[in-house]
């Protein structure tokens, strides 16, 4: 398979993410834990690959950690506080959208607690309900193409760490190159209804955040805004 995996790993969530990643690396995948923690000397036993970055940044830092360590192939990215059956099962599945939809450019599962859930999102059914097409996908359990990842490489986080504005480039910069965005409804992921920062905040990095994206990018996220009011 011509994926790679990143787990979001913080506080609290450390032995979830363990084994996440154990399950994922039985399908001989390339998988890193992205951590942080408030205690400077916590580390992962050493045979698990992580990479540490500081704890009073969050997830747009940790998006920016999984840029840089990248290589260029598919990537699929899962928050820690999540929780699922048999993340192989995920993986696989990610795997056969890559495989079925040639035009694949963001993937999730069916995800708990979204503020865009499918009944929102949606804009037409793929191959007889298995798949999805939507609008919109959040940043909760992910995968995302090559070239998707080759656009979120070019983009600068470092104003960004609570990460809002990530989701809208995936589903503009997708849309505008002809690329799906594809809920796969044979998984469901079990995720908290929690957060845990202010939400001006995040809106406030999101617009300055987005400033990065090209015209037809903006067209886009306008549309996008407006299929998400209509459907609300």
């Amino acid at each position: 398979m011509n994926i790679q995996v990143f787990i979001i790993s913080w506080k609290g969530q450390h032995e979830n993410a363990v084994t996440i990643y154990e399950q994922i690396l039985g399908l001989q995948v390339p998988v890193r834990i992205i951590f942080s923690d408030p205690n400077s000397s916590y580390n992962f036993p050493p045979e698990i690959l992580v990479i540490r970055r500081e704890n009073h940044l969050f997830w747009g830092d940790k998006f920016k950690a999984c840029m840089e360590f990248a290589d260029l192939k598919n990537t699929l990215i899962i928050h820690a506080d999540c929780t699922y059956k048999n993340w192989a099962e995920l993986l696989l599945g990610f795997n056969i959208a890559i495989n079925n939809i040639p035009q694949l450019g963001v993937y999730a599962p069916i995800t708990d607690f979204t503020s865009f859930p499918v009944k929102r999102t949606s804009i037409m059914e793929v191959q007889n309900t298995v798949y999805t097409a939507v609008c919109f996908i959040d940043c909760i359990v992910f995968g995302i193409s090559t070239e998707v990842l080759k656009r979120m490489k070019s983009l600068n986080y470092d104003q960004n760490i609570l990460g809002w504005g990530i989701a809208w480039i995936l589903a503009s910069f997708s849309l505008t190159t002809s690329k799906f965005l594809i809920i796969d409804n044979s998984i469901k992921i079990n995720h908290p209804k929690s957060r845990g920062y202010n939400s001006e905040d995040a809106l406030e990095q999101m617009s300055h955040f987005l400033m990065q994206a090209t015209n037809s990018e903006r067209v886009l996220i306008n549309l996008i805004r407006n299929h998400l009011e209509f459907k609300k």
